[in-house]
């Protein structure tokens, strides 16, 4: 069947066929579940949580808008770049890399399939399509710790370890730095190719878009911390907005980590100290139930793509 090739054209891209290293990863995420389970810090409550809450739905329309704002901002780095697809399109090819990033490593899923869309989609784009998604890994990374720094500057809580505000300070400065070096870095390199007066208009281009870009970003990281706290609330012990926003920029670098499917197990088990670090106990069970949950929000993905490819099988 067509949809079934595209299937396996898109599976040997994100390379399944290597089953031995998938295989000791998905080992990896039973053993850290394991370990989180037989050490009550999880338990089969955390599962009840999700069935008799009605704040489960307020968790998946926030995680459905943070998707929603993940892929505009993807369509604003490809309009930089010059591949210019409708926003419908990059949100359905975005939506596909969402599920495909929740059964690979870490984010490995994500990435190859919304390389594999685009350059079928726009041909002859693949360098440009390289550097939009690795400028969004960027970007999505600046805005956890950027948001990060506001409530750290702002809010100046109280209830974390003096180390501990230092090395997150740290941790925001260095990936702020580092997203603004690669920016200007790129300006350089436009300069340097086609000269001061083409690279102006190309510098105002990029700062255009990658600001909007980042202004999603940042809702995005808003709507995950926002999520952090209704799942809180499907526990019973609601947790302040500004912890969840000094704890999860760890918690995604760990998701993103190509250790464990979707980051399973790591995610739980790094939300666990983390969040101890601010004097929340029940980290872990706030990170299953919302990886649960994204889970869920992401399956729709796997529908589109089996769309698509039909879609592109009758062409």
């Amino acid at each position: 069947m067509p949809v079934s090739a595209g299937f396996r054209a898109l599976a040997g891209q994100i390379s399944f066929s290597k089953t031995g290293i998938t295989l000791v990863k998905s080992g990896i995420a039973i053993a850290a579940l394991w370990w989180l389970f037989s050490h009550n810090k999880l338990s089969a409550a955390t599962l009840v949580s999700l069935v008799s809450s009605w704040w489960v739905l307020f968790l998946f329309i926030t995680l459905c808008a943070s998707l929603f704002f993940q892929g505009v901002r993807w369509w604003c780095l490809l309009r930089f770049n010059k591949v210019k697809l409708p926003l419908g399109r990059v949100l359905v090819f975005s939506w596909i890399g969402q599920f495909f990033q929740t059964v690979t490593p870490g984010t490995l899923g994500a990435e190859v399939s919304r390389f594999y869309y685009v350059t079928n989609a726009a041909s002859g784009a693949k360098l440009q399509t390289i550097n939009s998604v690795f400028l969004d890994r960027l970007l999505a990374l600046a805005s956890f710790f950027a948001l990060a720094l506001v409530v750290l500057v702002f809010v100046k809580p109280m209830f974390i370890e003096k180390d501990h505000v230092i090395f997150l300070a740290c941790a925001c400065v260095t990936s702020l730095l580092a997203t603004t070096a690669f920016l200007f870095w790129v300006a350089w390199r436009h300069k340097q190719e086609f000269g001061s007066e083409a690279s102006k208009k190309i510098c105002k281009r990029l700062f255009f878009w990658v600001g909007i870009a980042f202004l999603f970003s940042f809702a995005s990281a808003v709507s995950i911390a926002v999520s952090f706290q209704l799942g809180s609330l499907m526990v019973d012990r609601p947790l302040f907005f500004s912890t969840s926003a000094v704890t999860i920029p760890f918690v995604m670098v760990a998701n993103g980590i190509p250790v464990t499917p979707g980051g399973i197990g790591i995610g739980e088990a790094v939300s666990m100290l983390t969040f101890a670090k601010s004097g929340y106990a029940r980290g872990a069970e706030i990170m299953f139930i919302v990886r649960f949950c994204l889970i869920v929000v992401r399956l729709p993905g796997l529908y589109l793509f089996w769309c698509t490819d039909i879609i592109k099988s009758n062409q």
